[in-house]
């Protein structure tokens, strides 16, 4: 009777243990893609509040004002850089200390909305988010998020 009773004791742990593995697996891959789906939106109303901010700036040429707002977006969390073009794709205002990179210029051409890339100096990839400033007339904001601490979670 023991050994049938020790049989079935082990049987109904091994079938724990795989119920648990089977449901740890179902939620972290459940909770990664809300957590991505989340991080992704966020940066969509970043991205759009920012165009927001620097419309009435950049309709009056106030290079001053733009790169006060952008400056002001570092304090957001996550928010890696963020940098303003004009309609030509010349680079207005960044917040990139010393100077704007050239990767990152070769990088945005063909891109589009939303791309993740990874520039040399940063050694992880950003998500960025594109967003036009009166639909691209007055020019194009382009915001930059570091995903370290979504990838940490995941």
């Amino acid at each position: 009777m023991k050994t049938i009773s020790r049989k079935l004791t082990t049987l109904q742990l091994v079938c724990a243990v795989l119920v648990v593995a089977v449901l740890y697996t179902l939620m972290n891959v459940q909770l990664s893609r809300r957590m991505t789906e989340n991080f992704m939106t966020h940066g969509d109303v970043v991205a759009a509040a920012l165009a927001k901010s620097v419309e009435p700036a950049l309709v009056s040429r106030d290079l001053t004002s733009v790169q006060s707002v952008l400056d002001a977006t570092l304090s957001i969390p996550d928010v890696a850089w963020a940098y303003v073009t004009a309609p030509d794709g010349r680079v207005l205002a960044h917040t990139f200390v010393p100077r704007f990179p050239d990767a990152l210029r070769q990088q945005m051409q063909g891109l589009q909305n939303r791309s993740l890339i990874t520039l040399p100096e940063y050694r992880q990839p950003v998500a960025i988010f594109e967003k036009p400033v009166l639909t691209g007339i007055v020019g194009t904001v382009y915001i930059g998020f570091n995903r370290t601490r979504l990838q940490a979670i995941s």
